[in-house]
């Protein structure tokens, strides 16, 4: 399965290892499943997850979240997201 993950799911894994945000983290690190990110989505979520999380052990899994991903360069942007601008990279 090959996905794009939303800052929001990396926030919610910190809530613990039983949560289904949590599951999905885990899932792209043992490569059950593919995410992508941009640059920018990169950019984005390392901001929030320093700003947000506390727990270095958590923050070392997103790291080795990030390592698991692929980034790709986006050729054309979409404007699909109108509730929240700055959602829409």
């Amino acid at each position: 399965m090959k996905v794009v993950i939303d800052t929001n799911i990396l926030i919610q894994g910190n809530l613990g290892p039983y949560s289904f945000a949590q599951q999905i983290i885990d899932w792209v690190i043992s490569n059950d499943m593919t995410a992508y990110l941009t640059h920018q989505i990169i950019r984005e979520n390392k901001l929030k997850t320093k700003e947000l999380i506390t727990d270095r052990n958590y923050l070392d899994l997103i790291d080795e979240y990030f390592d698991s991903c692929q980034t790709i360069r986006s050729k054309n942007h979409f404007k699909v997201i109108k509730a929240d601008r700055d959602d829409d990279k």
